[in-house]
């Protein structure tokens, strides 16, 4: 007799003080591994019941009921699930015979224990102190301890909600405040030095014409930071172009174009740290709190003599910064440096990840969380550096860091990654199958069973073909996407080894695909994306559109190609995009995209689109209104650029110039 999987309760939280509900996290014990989740202890609810998705993701075993049940609402109307008619069973550490869970859309718990197992278990809930007490045998059994409303997690904290510090850490509101980040950082050992290259020589710039509103935006930069003494008067011989770029809330931000002095700047190899390494060190930690520092790079003064180097060109005056901004290469490197430097010691200690400005606090309880988090604290206090409120996260059990969903334990794919998949629209036609599968087909050797999946659809691809959208065909493309969604099947970047961006742009829509090669030579997938234009990108000319879908795509997936060891290789379909190569008047637009790229080290290869499915489907989904294209036009010949020719040696393609 196969045993049913095991529930422990491990600890016991009261969510909100404000409310009557109770959290429990537990971990589900099965054949193959622990499930760490939560259940809701819910005196309403006249049953047991686990959410359907929970019971997919892990295939816990299900069996039918005898008779349906009609799930009703607190109202008496029927809840839109509609009838329940599987469950599935778990021991609940009540008696040695398990309990049964009726499966169906439990909202945010993914369990619910309802008013029959709080009349098997009679617990003593103390609202006035926040704690819950169970029987002595309940209490051995499922090794629950009893924790207070000091133990909070902010499980469902909504975005729209007032950011405030949590109570553990008022002492601190002098690292929360934004007025400390008014004036400028000491000096410092980590002060950014430009080291220059031998042979450079100074270079002019002219002065960018600005709008009327971004005069005034100029004006008020300038007085803020000349007061904040970030920024000072200069008689330097070397001028870097300043103009404003528009940011998505309407405001303007300031931008400086370094990157003819970044041409001319010795590299600081000073590595970003890896991702993988990272993820390693999450192994045995339960809960997490988010730190966002204030200010980023402003915190990091210029070393003292070489301020003159990084002077920028404005309508009202020749000025140079005193502290560090966005656009110098060596900045990652030296903030990244800074970082490791004065949080050595707790990194040392472990339950502590650093990248760039974002900082993730672990704990293996909470009380070890908070305790490590005020430490922290207290380093950011000694160093003055602030932490920005609204982007921090306390005292979660699940916390987005870095593109990834971290979890105890184990670490999940973000959802939005795979977006461009999962919403992929329903074929229409044959040449819909044909693209679908022509993009799953690359990966099938990563999907049990493919061949059988896609037979119905197979069967569509014939244009030949009577056109029936049949149960077996909707079955088979659910299906496959449904794969297409499974963590497991793509490859876990590594920084170490060489990245390849697939891009592509169509009138309508952008998509790339993040790839790499794995240990055993094989392409694979790293992660998705695909987006259409809004109405004025797809006005753009198509070496705008193809760049703008790069420039997305680094954007994206910044954290893993910004400081690669290795460059970093595009493949795009459209040869006009070496027309950047050369210069050329640049709008306001491309400037800005031409100052992000600047960070990267990238070498982009035209491939000719039949060699490019993936991004190439991602960016002509069926769904979008596809128009004809204007006319390519190539601006260089053939022979200027490099190309792509498939060469299998041993299985794998391989790349090189013509």
């Amino acid at each position: 007799m196969l045993r049913s999987p095991d529930v422990q309760v491990s600890r016991v939280i009261v969510c909100d003080p404000n409310t009557s509900a109770l959290t429990i996290p537990i971990t589900i014990n099965t054949k193959d591994e622990s499930i760490e989740t939560t259940a809701l202890i819910d005196c309403g609810a006249e049953g047991t019941f686990i959410h359907k998705e929970l019971v997919k993701q892990y295939q816990l075993p299900t069996y039918a009921l005898n008779r349906p049940i009609i799930a009703r609402n607190v109202d008496n109307t029927i809840n839109k699930e509609g009838v329940i008619t599987r469950y599935t069973k778990l021991n609940l550490g009540l008696s040695t015979t398990d309990e049964r869970l009726l499966i169906t859309n439990t909202g945010k718990s993914p369990i619910i224990l309802g008013l029959p197992w709080l009349k098997q278990v009679n617990p003593q809930i103390d609202w006035a102190n926040g704690s819950i007490e169970l029987p002595e045998h309940i209490l051995r059994s499922l090794a629950i301890s009893k924790v207070t409303f000091a133990t909070t997690l902010a499980q469902n904290v909504k975005d729209n909600e007032p950011h405030t510090i949590p109570p553990e850490y008022r002492d601190f509101r002098d690292v929360f405040d934004k007025a400390q980040t008014n004036q400028l950082p000491p000096s410092r050992s980590y002060d950014h030095a430009i080291e220059l290259k031998s042979d450079f020589v100074p270079k002019n710039c002219k002065v960018y014409p600005l709008t009327l509103k971004e005069e005034e935006a100029l004006d008020v930069f300038l007085q803020e930071n000349l007061e904040k003494g970030f920024i000072r008067p200069s008689t330097s011989p070397q001028a870097s172009p300043f103009f404003f770029v528009g940011k998505k809330d309407g405001t303007l931000r300031p931008i400086q174009d370094y990157r003819l002095l970044n041409e001319a700047t010795i590299k600081n190899t000073y590595p970003l740290p890896l991702v993988s390494d990272l993820l390693d060190q999450i192994k045995g930690y339960r809960f997490f709190t988010k730190l966002d520092l204030r200010n980023g790079y402003n915190n990091i003064r210029i070393k003292d003599g070489d301020q003159w180097k990084a002077a920028f060109k404005t309508a009202r005056g020749l000025y140079e910064p005193m502290v560090m901004y966005f656009g110098l290469c060596n900045s990652p490197a030296t903030f990244q440096a800074f970082m490791d430097d004065v949080f050595h010691e707790q990194k040392q200690k472990g339950g502590l990840l650093i990248y760039m400005d974002d900082l993730l606090i672990m704990g293996q309880t909470i009380e070890e969380l908070q305790e490590r988090t005020k430490e922290i604290l207290q380093i950011c206090r000694n160093h003055r550096l602030s932490i920005k409120i609204e982007k921090c996260v306390f005292h979660r059990q699940e916390v987005e860091y870095l593109g990834l969903i971290i979890k105890p334990n184990h670490i999940a794919t973000d959802p939005t990654k795979l977006k461009g998949i999962l919403k992929w629209p329903l074929p229409k036609k044959p040449k819909d199958i044909h693209r679908f599968l022509g993009f799953c087909g690359f990966y099938r050797k990563f999907i049990q069973g493919y061949s059988q999946i896609t037979r119905p659809l197979e069967k569509l691809k014939q244009v030949k073909a009577v056109w029936e959208w049949s149960k077996e065909a909707q079955q088979a493309f659910d299906t496959l996407k449904e794969r297409f969604s499974n963590p497991s099947m793509l490859l876990v970047p590594d920084k170490t080894k060489p990245f390849i961006l697939e891009t592509d742009a169509s009138l309508e829509a952008w998509g790339a695909v993040l790839r790499q090669y794995d240990h055993n030579g094989e392409l694979k997938a790293c992660s998705y994306l695909s987006k259409a234009f809004n109405p004025a990108e797809r006005n753009y000319q198509i070496y705008d559109r193809e760049l703008l879908a790069i420039v997305r795509a680094l954007e994206t997936w910044r954290h893993y190609l910004l400081g690669t060891p290795h460059p970093v290789t595009i493949w795009c379909d459209h040869q006009n995009l070496t027309y950047y190569k050369n210069p050329q008047k640049l709008t306001p637009r491309q400037r800005r995209w031409h100052l992000f790229l600047s960070q990267f080290n990238i070498h982009i290869m035209h491939v000719p689109g039949t060699k490019m499915i993936q991004s190439d489907a991602l960016s002509r989904w069926p769904g979008y209104n596809q128009t004809e294209e204007e006319e390519r036009i190539t601006m260089l010949p053939e022979n200027a650029f490099g190309c792509y020719k498939p060469r299998h040696i041993c299985g794998t393609p391989t790349l090189f110039s013509t």
